[in-house]
């Protein structure tokens, strides 16, 4: 039978830095969901659900001046009792007066209003 295994420094070290090195890969992995940048304001809380509001606010300035923020909340909150946004968009993808055009992109009405509102509150 042979003698156990002896812990050298050697060892020891390489494993320290191993242990390191992935929790530093852990730690950047992690750190884009600490530095997202938040919604704020009066539409925060139905920006905020959102997975990306910085894109939504990108289209929502393009899409701004045809659609008002007032009429967009307003619409939003009271449909949003009943489904999701998900469902908002399909339902509207299914009814012609509900689809809008936005610098050449046609979308549903939902989407639209989501993103004036994302413009306003990021």
């Amino acid at each position: 039978m042979s003698p156990p295994p002896k812990l050298s420094r050697r060892t020891i070290a390489l494993g320290a830095m191993a242990a390191g090195v992935a929790a530093l890969g852990g730690a950047l992995y992690e750190l884009p969901k600490f530095l997202k940048r938040r919604a704020h304001g009066e539409y925060a809380s139905l920006v905020n659900r959102l997975s990306d509001p910085d894109a939504a606010a990108t289209l929502g300035h393009a899409a701004a001046g045809e659609i008002s923020a007032e009429t967009a909340a307003a619409d939003l909150k009271a449909r949003l009792k009943t489904g999701t946004l998900a469902e908002l968009a399909a339902a509207d993808s299914a009814d012609p007066d509900r689809i809008v055009e936005v610098e050449g992109w046609v979308l549903p009405l939902s989407i639209a209003e989501i993103s004036v509102l994302a413009a306003q509150a990021m």
